[in-house]
C-alpha cells in the first residue's frame, strides 16, 4: 500500500500527459479545459515555491556570508541556485514546449494554451 500512491501518481501524469497529446488538433471539451486547468496550477504552485526554495537557499547563502559563518567561497552556490530558480519560474509561467531541449518555443506554445484554453494568464 506504500507504494501504492507513488505509483498511482506517475500512471496519473503519464495518462494526462497521452491524453492532452491525442486531443492537441482537436476542440478541447469540458474534461480536457478543467484538467489543463487544474494542471496549470498545480504546476504553478509547484514551479513557484521550488523558485522561492531555490532562491531562499541564495538569500541564505549570502545571510551566511555577511555574517561571516561561512567561507565567501560559499558565494560559487549562487551560481546555481540562481538560475536553477529561474529556471522554475520560466516553467511555472509558461510551461514547457514541444520541443525537450529548447527553450525558444515555451513562450508560443504557452500563447497557444492560453488561447485553447481561455486563460487570462
Amino acid at each position: 500500500m506504500e507504494s501504492f500512491i507513488p505509483i498511482a501518481f506517475v500512471i496519473a501524469l503519464l495518462w494526462v500527459h497521452f491524453y492532452f497529446e491525442s486531443r492537441r488538433h482537436k476542440k478541447p471539451d469540458r474534461l480536457e479545459r478543467f484538467f489543463a486547468g487544474l494542471w496549470l496550477l498545480i504546476r504553478r504552485v509547484l514551479c513557484f515555491g521550488m523558485a522561492l526554495a531555490f532562491w531562499g537557499g541564495s538569500g541564505y547563502v549570502v545571510y551566511q556570508v555577511a555574517s561571516r559563518s561561512v567561507p565567501v567561497s560559499s558565494l560559487f552556490w549562487l551560481g546555481l541556485l540562481l538560475p536553477i530558480g529561474y529556471l522554475f519560474v520560466h516553467w511555472g509561467i509558461y510551461g514547457r514546449g514541444y520541443r525537450q531541449y529548447d527553450f525558444l518555443d515555451d513562450k508560443p506554445v504557452h500563447e497557444e494554451r492560453k488561447k485553447r484554453y481561455g486563460w487570462r494568464w
